[in-house]
């Protein structure tokens, strides 16, 4: 088990000179915000009615535009594109308050001193990020300023962006560093807070504590000796690609992936060329170990190059010669003014006509090229022949997560875990639209590709992947950190080998 610590990248730059709770929109410049960002919307992306109708979305909009009739306050004005943004139901889709996002929230947001995260619908500190002794790492938050921590959540997850109905993909708005921002950004600026927590014994307690910004409670968070010994557990380790041969788990070797990137990683063929070449290495040293079974760890890959994805696949093939990974790409404009916009070569804007197929219905195919390299998976030569197991989570999004529908639509390895932060059914995504909006300066970010994932109608294709085996944890596991999903595997295994 590891707690996603979302510290962001700090600059010498600061916002004392743009202290966006002054800010304030006319009437006007709220209203060519917010005409830009529909044009971006109805112009630009793939996917704005996959998941909510038409009818429904243009009602919101609609609705909202009807709003702007006076001057509005930054906050206010940023909430409702937030709330438009989350209508779409797109993790790919997003409004943040500003493109120094990092800055934003590691220095003018004064909010939430501790570190939350929500287990099971209740919500722990894990934490302490104040000079006080008495709130401990395990304590329950159950209402932030009178208002219940139930409620709280509901309102940032009604601003914040997951695919489809995905529910558990919210958890990373919920958590640490983003909870605190989101707190502030959507729910409360105020400068004091009054916490109502359970304490270890089933107790509870009040208490009012002044709002820090996360550089403050990160420097609390070592200082303060109630975190001492969670500190030592969740101690930042390398993340990286590696191989690892536990010795509780029989002829078992485990294949960690946290992410589908690295350096030096520019283009499709870089990517593949690094997947290649780690999984050609790590399988030649499992066939000399007389490995049996293989866990693929995806917990926390975010994902990247969707051919990391299709090459990793190649290698944990076993019954078929080759599975059909990505069906037909579509977008929905080849000459919209927001391409310039988007992060595509000068070479793909200028063929950007001669790449896309008209479609009857208005839409444009990416033409086969795409699809032969990214649709069809062959089984490598040396694939592993052992039993497979695949981990992941509600942070295993974008390529891993079509990963793990793939998997599973192919019966490739035994799921374990919890629902992933991408849907069953494929993505929006490939390339991308980011621009501010030219008044109050929020960035927005669009798509431009619809993909879908070839899967069997085995699950909704709205929701993330569902696991074979779902292990969700408890606040005893995250507090001496016991890994509850890997030991499951483990356990599988064990008992698998003792019938054989």
């Amino acid at each position: 088990m590891r707690i996603l610590l979302l510290f962001l990248l700090i600059t010498s730059t600061t916002f004392g000179q743009n202290d966006l709770q002054q800010k304030t929109l006319s009437a006007s410049e709220a209203k060519e915000d917010f005409e830009l960002y529909k044009r971006l919307l109805t112009e630009v992306h793939p996917g704005l009615y996959r998941y909510t109708s038409e009818e429904k979305m243009n009602f919101r909009i609609d609705s909202l535009n009807a709003t702007l009739k006076d001057s509005i306050q930054f906050f206010d004005f940023y909430k409702k594109i937030a709330w438009l943004n989350s209508s779409i139901n797109c993790s790919h889709s997003y409004a943040i308050p500003t493109s120094d996002f990092g800055r934003f929230s590691e220095r003018m947001v004064k909010s939430i001193p501790f570190y939350l995260i929500p287990i099971r619908g209740k919500f722990y500190v894990i934490f302490n990020g104040t000079t006080d002794e008495s709130i401990k790492p395990g304590f329950e938050v159950t209402s932030i300023n009178g208002q219940p921590i139930s409620e709280v959540a509901k309102t940032i997850k009604e601003h914040f962006w997951t695919d489809g109905k995905i529910e558990l993909g919210h958890n990373i708005a919920l958590q640490g560093q983003f909870f605190s921002t989101f707190y502030y950004t959507f729910v409360n600026s105020e400068e004091r807070l009054h916490f109502q927590f359970i304490d270890l014994e089933g107790k509870r307690v009040e208490k009012e504590f002044q709002s820090v910004t996360a550089s403050t409670a990160s420097r609390n968070y070592k200082k303060n000796p109630v975190n001492r010994d969670i500190l030592k557990r969740y101690k930042t380790k390398k993340s990286d690609w590696k191989v690892t041969y536990p010795k509780d788990a029989p002829r078992t070797a485990i294949i960690a992936i946290p992410g589908f990137g690295g350096k030096k990683v520019y283009s499709d063929e870089q990517a593949r060329l690094k997947m290649q070449n780690f999984m050609d290495d790590a399988l030649s040293k499992i066939k000399k170990k007389d490995i049996d079974n293989l866990i693929v760890e995806l917990r926390y890959n975010s994902g990247g190059w969707d051919v990391m994805g299709t090459e990793l696949l190649s290698y944990l093939l076993q019954e078929k010669d080759s599975v059909e990974f990505y069906g037909p790409a579509y977008t929905i404009t080849n000459d919209s003014e927001f391409l310039k916009y988007a992060d595509l070569s000068e070479s793909d804007l200028a063929n950007v006509k001669k790449e896309l197929e008209p479609m009857p219905d208005g839409t444009f195919k990416l033409k086969s090229e795409y699809n032969l390299s990214h649709g069809w998976v062959k089984r490598k030569p040396n694939a592993f022949k052992g039993q497979v197991y695949i981990l992941m989570d509600e942070y295993t999004a974008s390529a891993a997560a079509e990963f793990c529908a793939i998997a599973k639509s192919n019966a490739i390895g035994t799921l374990v875990g919890q629902e992933t932060n991408g849907t069953y059914g494929g993505l929006n995504g490939t390339s991308f639209v980011k621009l501010p909006l030219p008044n109050s300066k929020i960035e927005v970010q669009v798509p431009l590709v619809r993909g879908n994932n070839v899967v069997r109608p085995i699950q909704p294709l709205d929701r993330g992947v569902l696991p074979d085996y779902p292990i969700d944890l408890s606040i005893d596991d995250v507090l001496i950190r016991r890994d509850t999903q890997m030991e499951f595997v483990k356990n599988l295994i064990k008992e698998k080998e003792s019938q054989n």
